[in-house]
């Protein structure tokens, strides 16, 4: 209880386990639906999170302007891969000159809305938040409810920042904005429950426990405790009446499939993220001992296949639309990584079949003189790649006419198209966060609109059809472009055989 005081631990002791039985009790009564006057008042708790956290403090104006634009820009649907906003923000400033440049404005009113994106980005950015408040009060809402709240939670969290901007001015005249909030009443005090759920148990041994590629990312662990705990977790507690987790069985696993069926998910998301997260979390209890079967192994829901009217690759000419709109595009107010990585990274692609945040991560350093060439090493110190393990790529003869190594010659051994963040899993989101703005500016500036073909890994699967139809060896292939095949070991050792493959490649048709 923290405290050295037994009657000021026994007062805490009561009041936390009141706050653990309205839990409880919310989850048996199952989601609610809030009231305008309760996401108020939510909402208001929000606001007085950055006003108390930075009050004193408030930092620099730019710190504010760049939480309002990316807010903007994720509310408005304008960018799809925001960053997460909570009180231990750092300073975002240089970010959002990356993504929006000096004039942020007249960049966002540029940028497409894309309303398909704008809940996914909403939850990105401000779920914590709403996680935050929900879990503070004992609140287990329904899903119209969570949409409104996040709403809320944005409006809060840009008035927040409106008034610790004027407060970096120095000016601290009377806060208007807090009279808007009503008061958050507490939750009432209940008898103590004797039924304790272990979900959060189960989901933290699966945390703890490294997997095959090491231990999970932050970003992972959000999404996949959301699922288990929260997702699932309920809805076992409170339709199944199964507080055990251990006791969850197949035909309970079924019976929340169609229940995700019947709110309208499609097949692909309830199978490749809803039960691909129960799959994963009941395999390392499996693996431990504590099961017998995983209850969520094997198909509970088959995939529709997706029509393909058109190949999946860029066709010559969107890849030469986009490689010429590379050669050409001005700075303006971008920051310097942020328009390198414009110039290079489809050029990068289209000679690697690498996935874009491979290359966006790329440093200096990656790149070094062998014997028979130049070659450029991907691996997860640098931010992360998906099998976790590093490779060798030879680095294209037209990439070197072209000034790929002059413009390394320049920048230096750091991250060439991002801000070193100084850690790994904040590099690898900045890295992501590089392949999304590119992505809006291939659709909204270069104009290959084509919903069929994805503007970023349209290029892995034009570099696998034209290396195919050049010769290149299939295992030597599938290592430049990060496949795992059967027999073939982590590293494959033969860069002089990756480099008589790679000089197979031909240039891109541009002229």
């Amino acid at each position: 209880m923290a405290t050295s005081d037994e009657a000021v631990g026994r007062q805490r002791q009561g009041l936390a386990l009141a706050h653990l039985e309205t839990v409880w009790q919310n989850l048996r009564t199952g989601p609610a639906t809030l009231s305008q006057r309760r996401i108020n008042a939510l909402s208001g708790e929000v606001y007085r999170l950055f006003k108390d956290r930075f009050e004193e403090n408030p930092g620099t104006p730019e710190m504010w302007i760049a939480v309002k634009a990316f807010n903007r820009a994720t509310r408005e649907g304008r960018i799809s891969s925001p960053p997460l906003l909570s009180s231990d923000i750092g300073d975002p400033a240089q970010d959002a000159l990356n993504a929006f440049g000096a004039d942020m404005s007249g960049t966002i009113d540029a940028l497409p809305r894309m309303p398909s994106a704008a809940f996914d980005g909403m939850e990105s950015r401000f779920g914590w938040l709403a996680d935050w408040v929900l879990a503070g009060y004992g609140e287990i809402v329904d899903a119209d409810s969570r949409v409104r709240l996040l709403l809320a939670v944005e409006r809060a969290s840009t008035d927040a920042a409106i008034t610790l901007k004027r407060y970096s001015r120095d000016d601290y005249s009377p806060d208007p904005v807090a009279q808007r909030f009503v008061p958050l009443e507490p939750p009432a005090a209940a008898a103590v429950a004797t039924d304790a759920a272990s979900f959060e148990d189960v989901f933290a041994t699966y945390v703890r426990v490294p997997g095959k590629h090491g231990s999970r990312s932050a970003k992972t662990i959000r999404s996949y405790r959301s699922i288990f705990v929260e997702e699932f977790g309920i809805f076992i507690q409170t339709e199944r009446k199964i507080t055990d987790p251990l006791r969850v069985s197949r035909a309970d696993i079924a019976a929340w499939r169609d229940h995700l069926l019947a709110s309208g998910l499609s097949a692909k998301t309830i199978s490749g993220k809803k039960l691909a997260c129960v799959r994963a979390v009941y395999e390392r209890q499996t693996g431990d001992g504590a099961l017998a079967t995983n209850p969520a192994s094997g198909t509970l829901i088959g995939t529709d296949k997706k029509q393909q009217n058109r190949e999946k690759g860029l066709t010559d000419v969107e890849a030469t639309a986009i490689l010429s709109a590379c050669l050409v595009v001005e700075r303006g107010r971008r920051a310097a990584a942020s328009h390198r990585a414009i110039q290079w990274l489809p050029w990068l692609m289209a000679y690697s079949g690498a996935r874009v945040a491979e290359v966006a991560q790329l440093r200096g350093s990656d790149v070094r003189k062998e014997a028979d060439g130049w070659v450029m090493r991907l691996k997860p110190e640098a931010g992360s790649t998906k099998s976790g393990i590093y490779r060798d790529v030879p680095v294209h003869a037209d990439l070197v006419e072209r000034g790929f190594l002059a413009m390394i010659d320049a920048v230096g051994a750091g991250p060439l198209f991002i801000n070193d963040a100084g850690s790994q899993e904040q590099n690898s989101e900045r890295a992501k966060a590089a392949g999304g703005r590119l992505s809006e500016w291939v659709r909204g500036v270069v104009g290959v609109t084509d919903t069929e073909v994805q503007p970023n890994h349209g290029w892995r699967h034009r570099f696998v059809t034209r290396a195919r139809a050049a010769g290149i060896d299939h295992e030597k292939r599938e290592y430049m472009v990060g496949h795992r095949l059967p027999g073939l070991g982590d590293t494959y050792g033969d860069m002089g055989g990756l480099r008589a493959e790679m000089d197979k490649y031909p240039k891109e048709p541009l002229e």
